[in-house]
């Protein structure tokens, strides 16, 4: 089934969830979530099976639960929040084995409108040491090329995880900021879902948005090597 747009309901069935975070509610409305949800988003993924793997590094999408689409219950049992289901549809695009595990694109239509992002929130510390060092090696300017692209659709690198330039780099050096990061990830969050996502435009637009995004993923995999 070719990808033809979200129904214009989709907010509001998220929004529905959230004020109804129950499985009865969610049970009694099964069928919206599979029409205005599941159904659409496997569409867009199968679309862009494609036409992303030809993008440089190659982004995976798998029209499938736990490929590209994400589950929309939540793990609870470690968290005081006991609501059972997320107020908004999650997709992936990655590029390394394992959506989990790897740099990538990602979608979310929900609740608060449309977000998308890439990269990846933690590096193993060897990992992370690698990219550190590629960072300062070139004074950053492949990261912020990177970052330029992003920031071109609207997606701007998230706060770095340390207060402080960590111990063994210079607190002065010009990339004293990035050094502060454990992992990098840029991000862009919208009120509005674009009007392309309603229609079948909106495979062009996410595959534009993938090209744009996809630097961040590229620095990474060239730098961060494989986990140790």
């Amino acid at each position: 089934m070719a990808f033809e747009g979200f129904p214009r309901e989709v907010t509001a069935f998220f929004r529905g969830l959230r004020d109804n975070n129950s499985k009865e509610w969610f049970d009694q409305h099964a069928a919206e979530y599979e029409r205005v949800v599941r159904k659409p988003s496997l569409a867009l993924i199968s679309d862009l099976t494609a036409p992303l793997i030809d993008l440089d590094p190659p982004l995976k999408a798998e029209p499938r639960l736990n490929g590209s689409l994400r589950r929309i219950n939540r793990d609870i049992r470690f968290s005081a929040d006991k609501t059972p289901y997320q107020t908004y549809q999650h997709l992936i695009f990655w590029v390394g084995d394992h959506p989990n595990r790897s740099p990538g694109v990602h979608l979310i239509i929900g609740a608060k409108g449309f977000g998308f992002g890439s990269g990846q929130w933690a590096l193993e510390a060897g990992q992370l040491g690698r990219v550190r060092q590629a960072i300062i090696a070139d004074k950053g300017k492949s990261l912020q090329r990177a970052l330029d692209e992003a920031a071109s659709r609207g997606a701007r690198i998230s706060e770095p995880a340390l207060k402080r330039v960590p111990a063994g780099f210079d607190p002065q050096s010009d990339v004293a900021e990035f050094l502060k990061h454990k992992g990098f990830v840029v991000r862009a969050d919208q009120e509005q879902v674009p009007e392309e996502m309603y229609d079948s435009r909106g495979v062009d637009y996410v595959l534009e948005l993938c090209r744009a995004l996809n630097p961040v993923n590229a620095f990474l995999m060239q730098n961060a090597g494989e986990e140790d």
